[in-house]
């Protein structure tokens, strides 16, 4: 939804508009192929002649000077289950369409919404459960299409097994499994379009 600002110059003049991405729009490398003259406006020279023809600078287009990507595409990202090792600190997540956050191989830590993920411990309602940050992160690593790789910091995970009824030893008198909260919106792509299957 945001407006992109376009600027094509040469020495002494300067085409500037404006550009607002719609839903499904996509672009690489974002370009100008034409250019006019708003409806009842005139472009004059320094010499106060009108223009009739418009035409971008040879050599002076946006793909000339900058990579402006456009992606309007949600992820489509599946979550289906996760493991913890506890020897590795890694939350591991399985599903799939992954890569439509980023690339195997990539770190997409940065851009995953944090707030949307949650450790229920003993899958208590009434337990606010423990919340993650990016700082309690090492990494989130694409491991493939199918695969999510996350890695917790050594404190964070030394707060999450110290934390009341962590895995095993429970909250009341029957104890029950954790469980990881993810809500729509955790899994986003590198320009923050939000998956909203990732539930």
């Amino acid at each position: 939804g945001d407006t992109v600002e376009l600027i094509a110059s040469r020495t002494g003049t300067k085409l500037v508009g404006s550009y607002r991405p719609s839903s499904g729009d996509n672009s690489t490398d974002l370009t100008i192929t034409a250019v006019a003259a708003t409806s009842g406006k005139t472009v004059t020279t320094v010499y106060n002649q009108n223009l009739t023809a418009f035409e971008v600078p040879n050599g002076e287009n946006l793909s000339d000077n900058s990579t402006i990507i456009i992606d309007t595409t949600v992820p489509l990202t599946v979550i289906e289950s996760a493991e913890y090792d506890p020897t590795a600190n890694t939350i591991t997540l399985t599903g799939d369409k992954f890569t439509g956050a980023g690339a195997t191989g990539t770190d997409i830590k940065a851009q995953l919404d944090w707030t949307k993920f949650v450790w229920d411990i003993d899958s208590d309602p009434l337990d606010p459960g423990i919340a993650f940050a990016v700082g309690d992160i090492d990494s989130a690593e694409v491991t493939s299409n199918t695969e999510l790789t996350i890695t917790l910091t050594d404190a964070k995970a030394a707060a999450l097994e110290a934390a009341d009824g962590f895995a095993a030893d429970g909250l009341g008198q029957t104890d029950l499994d954790d469980q990881i909260d993810i809500s729509a919106g955790f899994i986003r792509d590198l320009t923050g379009n939000a998956a909203t299957t990732d539930v």
